[in-house]
C-alpha cells in the first residue's frame, strides 16, 4: 500500500509510524519465517463500514464485562469479538453487474411464432370488434408506409393494449389519404371500441368533441367505416407504461400531425 493510499484512508499518523518502525526492525529471516496460524476460533463481529461509525472496538470492550455477568453468556462467549468491517456497496456495484445473467425461459430471445398477431375473437355475434377488424400479423402507418410486426398473440378481449382506428371510407379525401387514430386502454379492446362507436352514433353524444366521434359523424361517414386493430399488448399493468407506448406509436404513425389524434399526451 502506497503512502498516498494510507493518507487518503485517514489512518492515524502515530499508528502508521509505529507500524513502519516495527516492519523496519525485522530482519530478512524473520520476515520470511512462516507464522503459524492461531487455531483458536475467534468470534467475529462483522459490520458494514460507514465513515460515520464510531470506533466500535473500545465500545465493545467497555461493555463486555457487563455482558459476562451472565454465566451462560460467559460460557458461550468467553472472549470479546474481533471487530471487522465489510465494504459497503458503492455506485459501481449498484450500476454494473460483473456477471452476465444466464439465459432462462424468461430472458431467452423470442422466436417468431405462428401464434403471434391480432385475431378477432369470433365468439359472440354482438362483438363490436369482429365485423370491424380482421386477423393480422402486422400493422402499418398509412402516412409513412412503415410496417411493424405484432409480436404478441392478441384478441379483442385483451386488456392493456394499444390500438389503431383507420377510416375506410372509399370516396372523398379519406379514400386518397385515410386518416388513422392511435389510442390505448386498460380495459378490454372491444369495450374501448364500443365507446368509440357510441361517440359516433348515439344521439346523446351528437355534440362530442372526441376526435374519433367527430370524424365518423362527418357527412358520408358512419361507424361501419371504422377499421379497428390492436397493435401491441403491454404486459406491464402500469398506466404510465401504457401511455408511454401509446405516445411512441403516435409518433411512429405521425397521426398527431396528420391524423385523428389532436394532441401528443
Amino acid at each position: 500500500m502506497s503512502p498516498w493510499q494510507i493518507n487518503i484512508r485517514q489512518y492515524k499518523e502515530a499508528h502508521v509510524d509505529a507500524a513502519f518502525q516495527k516492519a523496519k526492525a525485522l530482519t530478512r529471516e524473520e520476515t520470511l519465517k512462516k507464522t503459524p496460524r492461531n487455531s483458536k476460533k475467534e468470534l467475529v463481529l462483522s459490520l458494514k463500514y460507514h465513515p460515520a461509525l464510531p470506533n466500535i472496538s473500545p465500545i465493545v470492550r467497555k461493555h463486555w464485562k457487563v455482558l459476562t455477568h451472565d454465566p451462560d453468556f460467559k460460557r458461550i462467549f468467553p472472549d470479546p469479538p474481533v471487530v471487522s468491517y465489510q465494504r459497503a456497496s458503492n455506485l459501481r456495484d449498484i450500476l454494473i453487474r460483473a456477471k452476465i445473467p444466464s439465459i432462462t425461459k424468461s430472458n431467452r430471445p423470442k422466436r417468431a411464432s405462428a401464434h403471434t398477431g391480432f385475431k378477432p375473437c369470433g365468439k359472440r355475434a354482438d362483438c363490436q370488434v369482429c365485423p370491424r377488424s380482421e386477423a393480422s400479423m402486422s400493422h402499418k402507418s398509412l402516412r409513412t408506409g412503415m410496417v411493424w410486426p405484432i409480436s404478441s398473440a392478441i384478441t379483442c378481449s385483451d386488456k392493456f393494449v394499444v390500438y389503431s382506428i383507420t377510416c375506410t371510407k372509399d370516396t372523398g379525401t379519406c379514400a386518397s389519404s385515410p386518416p388513422q387514430y392511435i389510442g390505448s386502454t386498460s380495459n378490454m379492446a372491444k369495450t374501448r371500441l364500443a365507446k368509440h362507436i357510441a361517440s359516433a352514433t348515439l344521439d346523446s353524444q351528437a355534440d362530442t368533441t372526441k376526435p374519433v366521434g367527430k370524424h365518423f359523424r362527418l357527412p358520408g361517414h358512419n361507424s361501419s367505416h371504422m377499421k379497428f386493430l390492436v397493435i401491441e399488448k403491454v404486459f406491464s399493468h402500469d398506466r404510465h407504461v401504457l401511455e408511454a407506448r401509446e405516445r411512441f406509436w403516435r409518433e411512429k404513425y405521425d397521426c398527431t400531425n396528420r391524423g385523428l389524434n389532436v394532441n401528443r399526451t
